[in-house]
């Protein structure tokens, strides 16, 4: 199994989608069954995920982003969660990361309360694509990942980005949208 260090992975930053492919791929390439794992894309309708222990923010504050990328995955029998982009540990038990990243989502005006697009992980690899075009204009092109665009194999469906940010489309893939209270009902 792969040490899981923050920076034993390939990263970029404001490219949280690439980050948890590669993090995925290398994971299920170093034998951790890609059914132990699933991708969390949290985001919401307006845009404006409201997270927290963000090192984008200063300590304390939130940041809010348009969406945000994690990994969860099984391993040694707990759940944890891998996100380069946190101050918490990485990797994070579950419960903790949920709990020190979101706040209550009642206490927040409707705006700011997360939804997440569970997607399984295999299908993740399989299928996702991005064409960085959601960066074009707030990077320089010199802080774009200097490896070629991610992009499934011929002859396999491509699911962009911008599919698994809408919460209103229903993808073959696998895929469940429910608000974040729900997947994790101590934030109601």
């Amino acid at each position: 199994m792969i040490e899981l260090r923050r920076d034993a992975f390939p990263y970029n930053a404001y490219f949280c989608e690439e980050n948890i492919w590669w993090l995925a791929k290398s994971l299920a390439d170093a034998g951790l069954d890609t059914a132990r794992m699933r991708v969390l894309l949290f985001t919401n309708p307006s845009q404006t995920t409201l997270l927290f222990n963000q090192r984008e923010a200063p300590p304390g504050a939130p940041v809010v982003w348009d969406y945000h990328v994690v990994l969860q995955a099984t391993i040694d029998s707990e759940a944890k969660v891998l996100d380069f982009d946190t101050r918490l540990d990485f990797p994070s038990a579950y419960e903790d990361y949920l709990l020190r990243t979101f706040t209550p989502q009642s206490s927040l005006p409707e705006e700011y309360r997360a939804w997440a697009r569970v997607i399984p992980a295999e299908s993740y690899l399989r299928h996702f694509y991005s064409d960085r075009s959601h960066m074009l204009g707030r990077l320089p092109p010199s802080e774009f990942p200097d490896y070629p665009i991610i992009q499934p194999e011929a002859g396999v469906e491509a699911i962009a980005l911008q599919e698994y940010r809408d919460l209103r489309a229903t993808i073959g893939d696998g895929s469940t949208v429910q608000r974040l209270s729900e997947l994790y009902p101590a934030l109601g």
